[in-house]
């Protein structure tokens, strides 16, 4: 990975979450449901790993961004287009504010 060689505040299982909240959501457009349901399994992953390190982070950034994971992996599982699309797009807004939050506590 790219980030894992330049500094940056941001760790590099932001863009992880990012991709595969990006690649699920593509999969469910398709009307490929197993592949989307992957790749949310692997988003779940490296959100964990990047919940750990937004520690110190706004609460509430942390705990709507949790909320939206969680919703895309019920809306994949429930296999539901438009509700995906709706949830990845909360999820994406959700990331940008927490890696406003990365970016704003490395400057302080």
């Amino acid at each position: 990975d790219v980030v894992e060689v330049f500094t940056s505040p941001v760790p590099p299982d932001y863009f992880r979450v990012k991709y595969e909240a990006m690649a699920a959501t593509l999969k469910a457009s398709q009307g490929q449901w197993t592949p989307a349901s992957q790749h949310a399994a692997r988003l779940r992953e490296y959100w964990d790993h990047l919940k750990a390190q937004a520690q110190g982070a706004d609460q509430s950034i942390i705990s709507r961004t949790e909320f939206s994971v969680q919703d895309l992996e019920q809306a994949i599982k429930k296999q539901q287009v438009e509700l995906v699309m709706l949830k990845s797009e909360i999820l994406m807004n959700n990331l940008k504010n927490l890696k406003n939050e990365f970016v704003l506590r490395q400057q302080s």
